[in-house]
Order: C-alpha cells, then structure tokens, then sequence
C-alpha cells in the first residue's frame, strides 16, 4: 500500500486523521517506537486468531466434503488479515491488510463410489456386533461376506450388510 492509502484506511478504519502534526516532545520518540512495537503485536495476535477460525472452518468443510454431503467447488478462503502501518504523523496503526492471513490449505477430492457390490466395512461402533460402511462400499444390503473379511481396524469375521437411509453399517454374524 502507498502512504497515501495507508493514511486513507486509517481514517476510514479508525476515524483519526493521521496529517495533523505531532506535538514536539523529547519522549515522544520513544512513545512512537513503543507505539510501533506494540501495534506489530496486536496485528500478529489478531492475525493468529483469524488463521486459528479460519483452519476451524475449513476443516469442518472438509469433513462435510469427505464424508460425500457437499462438494468440494466452493472452499472458505482465508481472511485478510492485519498489520501495523506507519501513518504520516508518524504513529503506527493496526489495520486491514489486503492480502490473506494464509494461503489456502489443499482442497480435498470428493470420494467416489466404487463398483457396484464393494465391500468396505471400516471401524467398530462402540461395543457393538456393528461396524461401519465406509464411503466407497457399495455392498447392497443383506448382503453376507463369502470368507472371513477384514475391517478397517483389524477385526476379522464374516459381516452381513444392514442397510439404512444413511449407508448401512455391517454386522459381524461369525
């Protein structure tokens, strides 16, 4: 940004007018230097919160696009973040950069659906005699497994396909 911009945003964002002259003071230097130090520090923390929301969000999107309930075509992009700009008086603000807090973290691929009658029974629920379906099972239901199968977290046995309006799940029946 130019001086001139950065003057601008300070007046838009904070309301001061950052051309008025600085009193003359000895301190004042310092007070400046502090004042720089300080404004440096609040844009790195600001900074740090919005990238902490920010990696939240999209990873609940994530999750929402690997588990096949939304695609993957409109990811959240980062925030644009804050830093600490210099006006003309010579104070130092914290403002709204143009540029983004972080660089968008990589786009996860939908799962597809394997062939028809895949079986891929993944982790137990709970105590159960039930495990779940992973995404790319495409079992139809009641369908009982020929030899011993084995799970995602290493259970082995023979599993019966359950269905239900969200994918089914698999019982182990031996």
């Amino acid at each position: 940004m130019t001086q001139t911009e950065i003057d601008q945003a300070i007046k838009d964002q904070i309301g001061t007018n950052p051309e008025e002259l600085v009193p003359s003071n000895p301190d004042i230097v310092k007070a400046l230097a502090n004042y720089a130090t300080e404004a440096a520090r609040v844009a790195a923390v600001l900074n740090n919160n919005l990238q902490s929301n920010y990696l939240t969000g999209f990873q609940n999107w994530s999750q929402l696009v690997m588990a096949g309930k939304i695609p993957n075509t409109d990811p959240p992009h980062p925030p644009t973040g804050y830093f600490a700009a210099k006006a003309s008086d010579g104070w130092t603000y914290v403002i709204h950069g143009g540029d983004p807090v972080m660089a968008m973290p990589p786009i996860p691929q939908v799962p597809t659906a394997g062939p028809a009658g895949v079986v891929a029974i993944g982790s137990r629920i709970a105590v159960t005699n039930f495990w779940s379906a992973l995404p790319q099972d495409t079992a139809p239901a009641n369908f009982t497994t020929p030899g011993p199968t084995a799970t995602q977290d290493g259970a082995v046995g023979f599993f019966t396909k359950v269905a239900s309006p969200f994918g089914g799940w698999w019982e182990k029946v031996g």
